[in-house]
């Protein structure tokens, strides 16, 4: 069999493939009701929906030996929007703005420092493999460069000054007065770039390509006839391979209310410990938002 023959074959093997995937995506899944206020939400076919919330979250911090210390709040909101496209494929995009303030203090200097700015929008797909017994998903997402990480004296810009990958899956189960689910997901972060601009002097700072991983479930309950507690706890390693990458441990809880068969409402709280350089980061958050399709 000559190279070019080889070569055929393949390439009509991968076009049959390509072709036999899309009919498999675009068949319809029988099985529960998809209801907005679901843990793997994954709407109907031709459906779009929408996530709008706002958040303020305050962190502290000290340094080891109490020589250094530092206390943060943040506003922010966020906006995704995003569309079904079959019973078993959705893809969405994210956009964030932050404003923060942040007083370090190091062997007794104070100094202020700022984030201001929108963040680099992001990309996220749920695939349904199966809906028969267990939910399953594969999940995926990108984080789109839109510029370099910029700091100018005490100010700093939005962005994280690279592009990331993430590849996962989650697993659940849904009944009519309980839902639970587990996620692991994997992200690889590309090169970033940081660029300092100070009266005195210039420079670029560089991060090199490195990986994090989530693992984490959610619980929902139903409380009323139209609410719902959600519950959540997440472990988050960010580093893989760093010699001393940072550890998240986060939990959650949100109060949701259905005001109709497209829109939920949605106030909660978090809580996390970062453990890093400066030891343990505490930081405790609140949201209020919600969400919608039509």
């Amino acid at each position: 069999m000559t190279e070019c023959h080889r070569q055929s074959l393949f390439t009509s093997f991968m076009k049959r493939l390509f072709w036999f995937a899309l009919a498999l995506a675009a068949l319809p899944i029988l099985g529960a009701e998809r209801d907005i206020y679901d843990i793997m939400y994954l709407p109907r076919a031709g459906t779009s929906f929408g996530v709008s919330s706002f958040g303020y979250s305050h962190a502290h911090a000290n340094g080891s030996g109490d020589i250094f210390s530092l206390s943060r709040d943040a506003f922010s909101m966020n906006q995704t929007v995003g569309h079904s496209f079959t019973d078993k494929f959705s893809l969405s995009v994210n956009m964030g703005y932050l404003t923060s303030k942040s007083t370090n203090e190091l062997e007794g200097y104070r100094f202020t420092f700022k984030r201001v700015g929108w963040s680099d929008p992001s990309l996220s797909a749920r695939f349904r493999l199966s809906e028969d017994g267990l939910l399953w998903d594969v999940t995926g997402g990108a984080l789109i460069e839109s510029g370099k990480q910029y700091q100018d004296q005490n100010r700093i810009n939005n962005k994280t000054g690279g592009s990331a990958f993430t590849l996962g899956t989650q697993v659940g189960k849904k009944t009519d007065s309980l839902q639970w689910a587990f996620h692991a997901d994997l992200t690889r972060f590309g090169e970033q770039t940081h660029e300092i601009k100070h009266r005195l002097f210039s420079s670029s700072l560089k991060t090199e390509p490195h990986y994090s991983g989530s693992i984490g479930g959610q619980l929902l309950n139903r409380v009323g006839l139209r609410s719902f507690i959600r519950s959540r706890a997440t472990f988050s390693v960010l580093g893989l391979t760093f010699d001393e990458p940072y550890k998240i441990y986060g939990v959650g809880t949100a109060y949701e209310h259905v005001c109709s068969k497209d829109l939920i409402l949605r106030v909660g709280v978090d809580y996390s410990v970062t453990d890093s350089w400066l030891r343990y980061l505490h930081q405790i958050g609140f949201t209020i938002g919600a969400g919608y399709q039509f």
